[in-house]
């Protein structure tokens, strides 16, 4: 096996235990840099209203619904940035436009997470206005599902765009 790959492997097994030690250390506050697009953008595309409370996150006006440290998804952007970083960086050849790209990975890792809250968020809050209309839905395991659907689902489309030569819509390096 290359050995690059399993430095790369062990690498990153250890930068996504750094990242979820990281997250747990965390408060809300300190997430708000991921949270506050993410409300914006909930509220433009699904209409909600939010305030934003310091201990408990954004509140959606006139629902008993918070985003929260658990919404913000900083583990997800932990790990998209890695997917990014190694698809981008595996077929360049000079260092210093590795470089470019593990830095260029930085924000649209970011925009990416962002929107791919949102959406999760606006499905959840309709999920939420259901199972409270229907007290035997299983509000709490569906909405951790649909989170790991949408989070997958993410993942897998910017595996799909990047790393695979038939779909890749960025023609790069030297392949």
């Amino acid at each position: 096996m290359n050995r690059r790959l399993i430095l790369f492997a062990l690498g990153s097994i250890a930068y996504l235990f750094v990242i979820q030690l990281i997250f747990k250390s965390l408060k809300t506050n300190d997430l708000l840099f991921i949270l506050a697009p993410s409300a914006k953008l909930v509220s433009f595309f699904g209409g909600y209203a939010m305030e934003w409370s310091d201990l408990s996150g954004f509140q959606i006006v006139g629902k008993n619904i918070r985003i929260e440290k658990s919404c913000s998804g900083f583990v997800y952007l932990g790990m998209l940035y890695l997917l990014l970083t190694y698809s981008f960086g595996k077929n360049w050849n000079y260092y210093k436009t590795k470089i470019q790209w593990v830095i260029f990975s930085i924000p649209l890792a970011f925009l990416f997470v962002v929107g791919v809250n949102a959406a999760r968020i606006i499905t959840g809050i309709g999920i939420e206005t259901f199972s409270l209309q229907n007290t035997w839905f299983p509000n709490k395991l569906f909405h951790e599902f649909i989170g790991i659907i949408y989070f997958l689902f993410g993942m897998s489309a910017v595996y799909l765009l990047l790393d695979k030569p038939k779909l890749n819509l960025l023609k790069y390096g030297n392949s």
